[in-house]
């Protein structure tokens, strides 16, 4: 079972404070609802096709799954 938590609970924090807030507090993966205050997170530019490759390298850096 992986231990996550979800940015429902931060909705401003930048995706950089959540990978980094996420494994500082030891957790698994991540739940993501809101990311720099987007709720529609395939419009984010961070998730747009040109850029999920850098994305997911951050988060797997980071130790973490997406949940």
């Amino acid at each position: 079972m992986k231990i996550s938590f979800s940015t429902l609970a931060c909705p401003d924090w930048s995706w950089e404070r959540v990978l980094a807030e996420a494994s500082r507090l030891g957790y698994d993966g991540i739940e993501l609802r809101i990311v720099d205050g987007e709720l529609d997170l395939p419009s984010s530019p961070r998730f747009r096709p040109e850029r999920i490759g850098e994305t997911l390298e951050q988060l797997e850096a980071a130790g973490l799954v997406v949940c």
